[in-house]
């Protein structure tokens, strides 16, 4: 994935010509290595998920919430899967292609089989012995029955439904399962075909921006690995850390260097400060940079905003959504990283984004400290 593009930087500039369809197989290789990573995740146990609470309880409570958890994330994952197993057979019968000899249901064909494999996984990590297993597959058999039924057109086991999938999210079902869950449940109450679920997923996935995403991670993870932070940190202490207030300097120039090139950071404005925040909460800076700007921008220019006041505030509201309890990305991130629960890292950050939101209430309201130096 990130052949491509330089390659293409280079043909253009030695050859005068690129590699024919390399846009389109980038965004494509974000399905592949979206899907196929988060198999990946499932096999290791590493999937988001708002804590295990399931393990702690004692023996058996604690084998049979699994297999409680177990069956509900699988019956999610199989009901994706038939949904992308769907728009597969419909891609099939048009014959279109995403490049010359590969045919876009072939690109497709990810979705169902990483969903399929992901709920495989989930099912073999089931806490307990064979048996655990088996009743978690016979549960997710039985839930991938009744939603496929047409019982959830009536309100009460729709419900139903959704309270047992909620149970199970707090249980340490994955978060992937209560937003496709949630998904799969809305869809069939409305008697929409699932398929548009993942039609959905494949538009969204393989947008033209959102291979800047794992482009930017393979970045920072390169980074982390190489331990420039470490050194960073010692350049920029040894240019100015000799000076007042050279630690916070210091600390500026370093998350600024990290931010270029790895796209690390939040974004939005004052009077739709909670809507940004909980934008920053529930999705990454770039889908949000992509949806939620055209909606900003006149609304903020109606009002007199200077274009680079509601930048700036943008950016600040959106890395606060990041560490917002309990839903921030970077929370889970930081979880996932230092293998800590969720609920210790929330505390620890707790007195961090107090002093952020600080600072942003002085950017929002303070005008000057954002356009001083403009012309």
């Amino acid at each position: 994935m990130a052949v491509l593009p330089i390659l293409e930087i280079v043909g253009r500039r030695v050859w005068r010509t690129g590699i024919p369809g390399s846009g389109v197989l980038v965004q494509h290789a974000t399905l592949w290595i979206g899907l196929l990573g988060g198999a990946i995740a499932a096999r290791d146990d590493r999937l988001l998920s708002i804590g295990h609470l399931a393990d702690r309880f004692r023996e058996p409570y604690r084998r049979i919430l699994s297999a409680f958890v177990a069956a509900v994330s699988a019956a999610v994952s199989l009901l994706l899967a038939g949904s992308g197993l769907q728009l597969v057979r419909a891609e099939w019968a048009d014959h279109h292609s995403i490049v010359p000899f590969l045919p876009l249901w072939v690109a497709e064909g990810v979705i169902p089989a990483g969903f399929a494999l992901i709920a495989w996984r989930l099912v073999r990590r089931a806490h307990g012995g064979a048996w655990t297993r088996a009743a978690a597959a016979a549960g997710a058999i039985a839930g991938v029955v009744l939603v496929s039924s047409g019982l959830l057109l009536e309100s009460v086991p729709f419900a139903a439904s959704i309270a047992v999938l909620l149970l199970a999210v707090v249980l340490g079902a994955p978060l992937f399962v209560a937003l496709g869950g949630l998904a799969v449940l809305f869809f069939r109450h409305g008697d929409v075909p699932l398929a548009s679920i993942s039609a959905e997923i494949y538009r969204i996935v393989t947008s033209p921006t959102l291979p800047t995403i794992p482009l930017f991670g393979f970045a920072g993870y390169v980074l982390t690995v190489g331990s420039v932070s470490r050194r960073l940190v010692r350049f920029f202490r040894a240019i100015v850390g000799w000076m007042p207030g050279g630690i916070a300097v210091v600390t500026v120039l370093v998350c600024t260097f990290f931010t270029t090139f790895t796209g690390a950071s939040g974004v939005t404005i004052v009077a739709l400060g909670g809507i940004l925040l909980l934008v920053g909460a529930f999705m990454h800076i770039f889908s949000a940079i992509v949806i939620v700007v055209p909606i900003i921008a006149p609304l903020a220019a109606s009002y007199g905003v200077h274009p680079v006041h509601l930048g700036i505030i943008f950016l600040a509201n959106l890395e606060l959504g990041f560490l917002m309890p309990p839903v921030g990305m970077n929370l889970f991130m930081s979880a996932y990283r230092f293998e800590k629960p969720l609920a210790e890292v929330c505390r620890a950050v707790l007195p961090f984004l107090l002093l952020l939101m600080a600072g942003v209430l002085a950017i929002t309201y303070i005008p000057w400290l954002t356009t001083a130096l403009l012309p």
